[in-house]
């Protein structure tokens, strides 16, 4: 889906009174998400080919010596998700050069 397919799909949207009352987010489930996407990053793997998802998670692994551990979770074609479970191993990963 493009971004002019979401933009579409967006304008459609509406919230009229006979679908209920919004609600808003509770700002502890807020805070949560904020404090979760900051020890996320996202990053494409630059190749014609698609990379092999275990053999790239243990080179990343061995690479960023991340000590109190993420998930990598493919997002699409060479396009992963790395959720860090601590700010400390999120930045290293920021300061190390992964070169394949």
């Amino acid at each position: 889906m493009n971004s002019e397919e979401i933009a579409m799909l967006c304008a459609n949207m509406s919230l009229r009174e006979k679908d209920g009352p919004a609600q808003r987010l509770k700002l502890d489930l807020r805070t949560a998400g904020v404090q979760r996407m900051a020890l996320s990053l996202v990053g494409k793997v630059i190749t014609n080919k698609m990379v092999d998802r275990e053999a790239f998670t243990g080179l990343i692994a061995r690479t960023w010596r991340v000590e109190e551990g993420m998930e990598i979770e493919m997002v699409r074609h060479n396009v992963f998700k790395f959720q860090f479970h601590s700010a400390d191993d999120c930045r290293h990963a920021w300061t190390v050069p992964v070169d394949v």
